[in-house]
């Protein structure tokens, strides 16, 4: 594939403002955070929500200023939710949510049997196409099975994860794991990154070397710990990101950008990455 699908988050669900003074908080930080990112070449916004006191929030009512103003000045662009990590409280926390009907939504595999099987149910009653977050080989072989049972409808896209846990491995260590991953994947499936620390450029030219996409989120390289601080957080295990020194998601994508264009690969449009995500 020679088009790259650009993912902008602009918050992830974690940081905050003693983390980095750029984070967008509020509703309308995040919306101009979103709509730069798109104008920079974002096709698709992975939006994660915050409340009154900039912590993350799964409530729908935080969702729905975000949503209504990406698709009032950008119909096209795909609109993902972050559900993030809800295993024990999927029947309490995701149903409210893809009544929304986003065009997709993160769908975290860490989850046992049968809130799987729930989860798999609530997508398909709200046509809310899933976005399946990998963190391991375990977790890719799984999905596999879930597409073989007929789970799944084509095409698939898949989010490699690196977790905060694992910042401070080599390049070496991150692209071996990155192999290993995508090893399992049919040649059919989409797939992009999301990963944090000093080797995320370096996995982000990988990946777009090798056929995938890169979501990114702002977060500013030297002022995150990705220590106990982090790795013991209530939400241990959310995506990791690509981190630059930036201001705002607008310089990021453009960063991300210019990285595919040295690769002789082209951004693709939000017209576009709605075919991949076979939304029309």
């Amino acid at each position: 594939m020679n088009k790259v699908i650009l993912t902008a988050a602009t918050n992830g669900n974690l940081w905050m403002r003693k983390d980095t003074p750029y984070i967008p908080l509020t509703a309308d930080e995040i919306i101009a955070h979103g709509l730069g990112a798109i104008e920079a070449g974002a096709s698709v916004m992975h939006i994660h929500s915050r409340d009154e006191n900039g912590c993350q929030t799964r409530d729908p009512k935080y969702f729905v200023p975000l949503l209504n103003a990406y698709r009032e000045k950008y119909p096209k662009v795909v609109l993902e939710m972050s559900v993030g990590a809800i295993e024990g409280r999927v029947a309490e926390l995701l149903e409210p949510m893809l009544r929304l009907r986003p065009d997709c939504a993160s769908f975290n595999l860490k989850s046992d049997e049968e809130e799987t099987a729930l989860m798999f149910e609530l997508f398909a009653k709200y046509n809310v196409k899933p976005v399946f977050e990998v963190f391991t080989a375990e977790m890719a072989e799984k999905l596999k099975g879930y597409v073989a049972a007929g789970l799944v409808k084509a095409p698939v896209f898949v989010n490699v994860v690196f977790d905060q846990s694992e910042c401070g491995r080599s390049f070496q260590e991150y692209a071996e794991k990155l192999l290993t991953i995508i090893g399992y994947f049919p040649e059919d499936w989409h797939w992009s990154v999301t990963r944090g620390g000093d080797s995320a450029p370096a996995i982000a030219a990988m990946a777009i070397a090798l056929g995938g996409h890169v979501r990114t989120v702002l977060i500013r390289r030297g002022e995150i710990s990705f220590s106990d601080k982090v790795t013991n957080a209530q939400n241990h295990g959310a995506a990791a990101a690509i981190v630059y020194d930036n201001e705002d998601s607008a310089q990021l994508i453009t960063r991300v950008a210019r990285l595919a264009e040295e690769l002789n690969k082209e951004v693709a449009t939000p017209a576009e990455a709605r075919a991949f995500y076979g939304l029309e």
